[in-house]
């Protein structure tokens, strides 16, 4: 189940959808980190050309 099925399943309970919208940030910035580094490594490959393989 994801973060946000969760947060929408806490319905009243503010002390649980305050945890989950903490774990939702945390998750968000975990990604945030992959994928600018992915990004990064992607402009490197792209701007050295691909290595020959043959």
């Amino acid at each position: 189940m994801s973060i946000v099925n969760l947060i929408e399943a806490q319905k009243g309970e503010m002390d649980d959808l305050m945890f989950w919208i903490d774990q939702l940030r945390v998750s968000s910035d975990e990604m945030d980190v992959i994928v600018r580094k992915i990004t990064a490594e992607s402009q490197q490959i792209k701007m050295d050309g691909l290595p020959d393989v043959s």
